[in-house]
């Protein structure tokens, strides 16, 4: 189970399809704790800030995309860039939105590239 989990993870399936594969939360939260797994830690912050297979928490959402963009993750940075845009969890901030939308440009992300120049204009 954990290998197909970990292969789940780096393929990019989206989290929508991950919950209809009944995947074990148990598994992906040990990925994301005791193996400090980025990709892992960025797909909880999915899960929580989509409601899918937990309780939406935007603030849960938060740390864990947290948590992965301190890794790089230019998915979390894109994600963290979202929620300060929007004010989800946090006080709404242009100018942290668009770090966190540059950070995830710079590494290639570009939806966020979009983001960031909507943002700048």
């Amino acid at each position: 189970m954990f290998k197909k989990m970990v292969f789940v993870v780096f393929t990019g399936i989206s989290v929508h399809s991950l919950a209809s594969q009944s995947m074990d939360m148990d598994i992906l939260l040990q990925a994301a704790t005791q193996q400090n797994n980025a990709e892992a830690q960025w797909m909880l912050g999915e899960f929580y800030f989509s409601g899918t297979g937990v309780k939406q928490d935007f603030a849960q959402a938060k740390q864990w995309y947290e948590k992965s963009a301190q890794q790089n993750n230019p998915q979390a940075n894109y994600a963290l860039g979202s929620m300060y845009a929007n004010g989800q969890a946090v006080t709404k901030s242009t100018i942290k939105a668009m770090e966190f939308f540059q950070a995830s440009c710079k590494a290639g992300y570009s939806i966020a590239c979009s983001a960031y120049q909507q943002l700048a204009q």
